[in-house]
């Protein structure tokens, strides 16, 4: 596997001369089709539909008895001090009915990539998900909790997520009961939420005492409690909450549960930009008034917070509220700094306010417990306005922070304002920003355009209006906390730092300014007339900018603001008929003592969509006039569309903008599914896939089982799970596949199970009979994106699968089927050293029914050999069946250090077989070594052997690319005998020189990315990975330096030179005092053997201190071993013909005795 940890710095810069030790998102947000109907008093419904649409790739897994453990958790390799670092997936990872975008192709969905190590991760129902990173890519295997055997598992990618849902847990997440982030293994990852990392489940819940859980907090005024499940007793917990006939105490009454999640943490011109200057001309500064400011805390002795901070808490679970990042300190002088540490040139926008600092981020990340807490706390305590400078992804469903915000809003008359987020792209503004009450601000430069990491609108699922405004976000100077490095330093005491993060407290102060001068405006009129005082940048649409860039001097002045600020006219759904217009009042509000007359007009809509009851109104004296807003969908095309509605009058000038999405071509695809007892299949789950774009739908049948599905004009795959309930109370599993539905109208399907025909597998030749334990099926057509298929467990009697339409070409469609048994003791029961039989059958078109029967002779025979490294004697051999460039199918079995087995494999033609094994930490679980074989065409009645576990340990072939002058390079450190590796390790970098010019360097060893490249030059690439002996006894630094001359704008060709001992042991030793046979091969980028222009060996018996160089001949070296016990250490260094040359070391490559 390709291991990137993040260790500590090593030191030295070329090959080690000894033994001395250093110490230790998201998915994208593209426009799915459909509708969803937002009501209630945020103006959205609790959950979404049942509708699901992503791009996707979905498998269902049907557990039916499992009676093996297969594989114990495994984790990508980090330094002691901490794991590799690891882009976060999304947040609030819902799926979304929503519009295509104007003019939008759907893009094709690459496949998901998995970007962390090998973890296990224990889902809220005792289930165990395992998933191996193969170059990249996901291969899973889910192992029910012991009673969860009959469950069928849904496995989904998400927008480049992994998703994996329980059946009994589908209608739960469907109805709003359950969050679906708990089944999001990508983010529960990313969060390290995975089994090595926690041992137990974070939770906020709605009725906590009621479900049996025990409370660690509460949340009283907003009748929420945290809560923490352990993993060991999730599964029996979960029995309690469902019962065998679907759901009982999670049914009742209001209950809910959320995984408690993570968001993260998203002046001198820019504050007189927003016209802050002018407001304290005029004697507001926003004196009086309490902002509260929820961040990673406070550097309290910084002179620019010198008599602003009333209060400091920290609800995190740091010792204290200080801060480690100097997010909080910069957002909290931006709102309220003194400016005193610079002569007040970096004075905040109010710096008159008093500030309360709630701590609610540990680092870049904010448990959702600790920021609710910090919301209540601060509306509680008087807060006037609260700043959030954090936030994570939103969807359709009003979630635990969206709901505090309307709460704590309509209780205390407290203002949120969020950041939008940094994603960039549409329908990406974050939650709680997200909440219709809630000011959330984009991003701007200093020419007011919109900065390319600003999120934008519209809101998911209803398509309203958000953000809200922008404020300038990029470059804002501010104080800097002491010790931290966030940004860019300016002078003592700032920093300079980019984001909505930096835009979200200009507006806070703002209104803080705002309400010094209106202290008795509710939180509505402070967001309206702000946002009704903003400017418009004309080259933006409503929903980039909502009302514009915040002008707090035109704020503090004006005399009228507009309710609502915006218009949504929401998603029109298509066919769009005339007379399906939408009517918004919009009311102005005269605040002066004087009448105003306003000239009222709507400027960048399509002609004819937005039209005004009046051009003209007269507000009079303290009171209201009011305009009625049609928006006519049908006048405008397929897409997103704005407008401003500009009121004007004298020195008064109020902006009010629209937004409407146009949904695209959809109809209505109507299936009636039948059980195989010839009822109505009420449940079934049913999914469709666009095979050419990876857009994914997932739908659960009514009462009566039909699904009725929305979906674009295409080509769509449909599938159909179906339980049908036997006589004995099991049940059986049907999927039938109905491939290339054309829609372009409305479409009417009838998905009957009876036409499904039965599964049988069985190997026939081996006594006793080898037992069945996960089989899977999958539906490939050359050129679609993703496959559809389902994965089911032992009981092969009760499965039936099948077509249903027309028949599928043979030479357009293939099918998969991967099967793997286990070999069974006298009693047969499961032999956990018993061999895998591993199943890939290719098989043209989609059949109806399997009747598979194997003998030895039709697989290929595979004996594997471990030895052992050091004390640690816990391993795991896997097997992985992968489409290139698609998916897999992980198989694993627990093994012990050194040993041996034996498994079976059936030759393949368009899939592969790879395989691997992992050692294994005793007492942690954690991995603390992994190595990979490439895949290898296996012949039946073949004989193969594997050799695993072996030293030496070291460099395998090195990845290289070159664009410009940009060098980028990944060498797996740790490969053994025809293997790549990887290993935890104590520390190790990379570095690029130009002669003994330092270009670059990273804290990870093998691995870089590097500038400064140019033709004609000499560079020197070092690297070096060091690991202690509780890892490993062998290989315990690892170095390598490259020379080599740029040329042609092409990268370098580098070399890597590989040992292999002759006549180790079983623990990696040779006999003490013989002579022993060294075999030694160079290899270069792509992976072919060389025969360099010199070779030299060298070898040290003392850790390093001293070398010899010993003799080359016939291909190897060869070298009489001390007496007593010890350790062998090899250098070589090669040149090629292009006089590029490596020096490799390898300290500790291998033991004798």
């Amino acid at each position: 596997m390709r291991a990137e940890p993040v260790p500590g710095a090593g030191d030295g810069s070329g090959p080690i001369a000894g033994r001395a030790r250093t110490g230790r998102a998201r998915p994208d947000r593209h426009d799915p089709t459909g509708t969803t109907d937002r009501t209630g008093g945020t103006g959205r419904t609790p959950y979404p539909v049942d509708v699901v649409d992503t791009r996707a790739v979905t498998t269902v897994e049907v557990n039916m008895t499992s009676r093996h453990r297969t594989g114990v958790h495994r984790h990508g390799w980090r330094s002691r001090s901490r794991w590799a670092a690891v882009t976060a997936a999304a947040l609030l990872a819902t799926v979304v009915p929503v519009v295509t975008p104007p003019a939008a192709v759907a893009e094709p969905v690459a496949p998901i990539e998995w970007p962390h190590g090998d973890d296990a991760v224990t889902l809220i129902t005792g289930d165990r998900v395992t998933v191996r990173n193969v170059d990249g890519t996901p291969q899973r295997t889910v192992t029910p909790a012991e009673g969860r055997e009959h469950i069928r598992f849904v496995t989904r990618q998400i927008g480049g997520d992994l998703h994996v849902i329980p059946e009994d847990a589908g209608r739960l997440i469907a109805d709003g009961v359950l969050d679906r982030r708990f089944f999001d293994i990508t983010t529960l990852v990313a969060w390290d939420y995975q089994d090595g990392a926690r041992d137990d489940i974070p939770l906020l819940v709605r009725s906590a005492e009621s479900l049996g859980l025990a409370s660690t907090g509460r949340l009283s005024s907003l009748g929420l409690a945290t809560a923490r499940q352990p993993k060991e007793s999730a599964a029996a917990a979960w029995r309690e909450l469902v019962a065998a006939d679907g759901v009982s105490t999670l049914a009742a009454g209001d209950t809910r549960i959320w995984l408690d999640g993570r968001r993260s943490i998203a002046l001198d011109t820019s504050v007189g930009r927003i016209g802050a200057p002018e407001a304290w001309e005029a004697g507001y500064t926003g004196e009086g008034v309490t902002v509260a400011v929820l961040d990673t805390g406070v550097d309290a002795n910084h002179p620019d917070l010198a008599g602003r901070l009333t209060e400091v808490r920290n609800f995190t679970e740091m010792p204290d509220a200080t801060d480690p990042v100097g997010h909080g300190t910069h957002v909290a002088s931006t709102i309220a700094g003194t400016g005193a540490a610079s002569d007040g040139r970096y004075t905040g926008v109010a710096p008159g306010a008093n500030l309360l600092v709630g701590k609610v981020c540990e680092y870049d990340w904010c448990m959702d417990s600790a920021i609710l807490a910090g919301m209540e706390w601060a509306a509680r305590s008087g807060a006037d306005v609260v700043n959030m400078s954090l936030g994570g992804p939103d969807g359709p469903e009003v979630d635990p922070l969206e709901q505090a915000v309307t709460e704590l809003t309509a209780e205390y008359g407290t203002l949120f304002v969020v950041s939008a987020g940094n994603e960039g792209t549409d329908l990406s503004v974050e939650s709680p920003g997200s909440a219709a009450v809630a000011l959330s601000v984009g991003a701007v430069d200093d020419a007011d355009s919109l900065a390319d990491f600003s999120s934008r609108g519209p809101r998911v699922g209803d398509h309203a209006l958000k953000p809200d405004l922008t404020a300038p976000g990029v470059g804002i100077v501010a104080a800097r906390a002491a010790g931290t490095e966030m940004g860019e330093p300016v002078g003592d005491g700032y920093v300079a730092a980019s984001g909505t993060s930096m835009a979200t407290p200009h507006v806070a102060g703002a209104v803080a300014l705002l309400a010094q001068r209106h202290p008795d405006w509710t939180p509505e009129r402070l967001k309206a007339h702000l946002m009704g005082s903003a400017r418009p940048n004309p080259d933006l649409a409503p929903y980039q900018q909502g009302a514009g860039r915040v002008d707090v001097a035109a704020a503090v002045t004006g005399r009228v603001h507009a309710t609502p600020p915006s218009v949504s006219a929401g998603l029109a759904a298509w066919p769009r008929q005339p007379g399906s217009s939408v009517v918004t009042p919009v009311t102005y509000h005269n605040t002066s003592d004087v009448d105003v007359t306003l000239d009222v007009r709507a400027t960048g809509a399509p002609a004819g969509m937005v039209t005004l009851s009046a051009g003209s109104v007269t507000v009079p004296a303290g009171g209201d006039a009011t305009v009625e807003v049609t928006v006519e969908p049908t006048a405008g095309d397929v897409g997103f569309h704005g407008a401003v509605i500009t009121a004007t009058g004298g020195d008064t000038t109020v902006v009010t903008p629209l937004h409407l999405t146009n949904e695209g071509e959809t109809y209505t695809v109507t299936s009636r599914v039948v059980d195989r007892n010839g009822d109505p299949a009420a449940g079934a789950a049913a999914m469709t896939m666009n095979p050419a774009t990876g857009e994914y739908h997932t739908y659960t049948a009514d009462a009566d089982g039909v699904v009725a599905a929305r979906l674009p004009v295409g080509s769509y795959h449909f599938d159909v799970g179906v339980y049908t309930p036997l006589p004995d109370g099991e049940a059986s599993f049907s999927l039938l596949l109905r491939p290339l539905v054309e829609v372009t109208g409305d479409v009417e399907l009838t998905f009957d199970t009876r036409e499904a025909a039965a599964v049988t597998a069985e190997v026939t030749d081996v006594e006793p009979a080898p037992l069945p334990t996960r089989f899977e099926f999958s539906y490939q057509r050359e050129g679609d994106v993703m496959p559809m298929g389902a994965t089911v467990s032992n009981v092969l009697d009760r499965v039936y699968i099948g077509a249903v339409g027309e028949p599928v070409p043979g030479d357009e469609f293939w099918s998969l089927f991967s099967g793997h048994f286990i070999g069974a003791d006298d009693a047969g029961e499961v032999d956990p050293a018993g061999p895998m039989f591993l199943v890939g059958l290719e098989v043209d078109g989609v059949p109806v029914g399997y009747d598979l029967r194997l003998g030895t002779e039709d697989f290929a025979k595979v004996s594997h050999r471990y030895r052992a490294q050091g004390a640690h004697t816990l391993g795991m051999q896997s097997w992985t069946l992968v489409v290139p460039q698609r998916f897999g199918f992980g198989y694993f079995a627990d093994i012990t250090t050194p040993g041996e087995r034996v498994d079976y494999v059936t030759p393949t033609d368009r899939a592969e077989w790879s395989s691997g094994f992992t050692q294994l930490d005793e007492v942690s679980g954690e991995a603390v070594f992994d190595e990979e074989r490439p895949s290898t065409d296996y012949r039946a009645g073949g004989t193969y052997r594997s050799e695993w576990n072996t030293a030496v340990f070291g460099p395998a072939v090195a990845s290289v690319s070159r664009d410009g002058d940009a060098l980028s390079v990944y060498v797996p450190m740790f490969g053994g005998l025809c293997t790549t590796g990887g290993s935890m390790v104590d520390s190790g970098f990379t570095r690029l020189y130009r002669g003994d010019t330092l270009l670059g360097e990273s804290d990870r060893h093998g691995s870089g990315d590097f500038t400064g490249l140019s033709d004609g030059t000499g560079y020197r690439l070092v690297t070096e990975a060091r690991r202690g002996a509780d890892v490993s006894p062998f290989s315990t630094v690892v170095g390598v330096e490259w020379a080599f001359t740029a040329r042609d704008g092409l990268a370098p060709t580098l070399l890597s030179v590989a040992f292999a001992p002759r006549g180790l042991d079983e623990a990696n030793h040779v006999a003490a005092g013989e002579r022993v046979s060294v075999p030694v091969a160079v290899t270069n980028t792509t992976g072919d053997r060389v025969r360099p222009a010199a070779l030299a060996v060298e070898v040290s018996f003392d850790d390093g201190e001293t070398w010899r160089e010993v003799t080359l001949r016939y291909g190897g070296v060869s070298f009489r071993t001390p007496e007593g016990t010890g350790t062998v250490s090899l250098r070589a260094t090669a040149f090629d013909a292009d006089g590029g040359s490596v020096t490799q070391t390898v300290i500790d490559a291998f033991g004798y005795r």
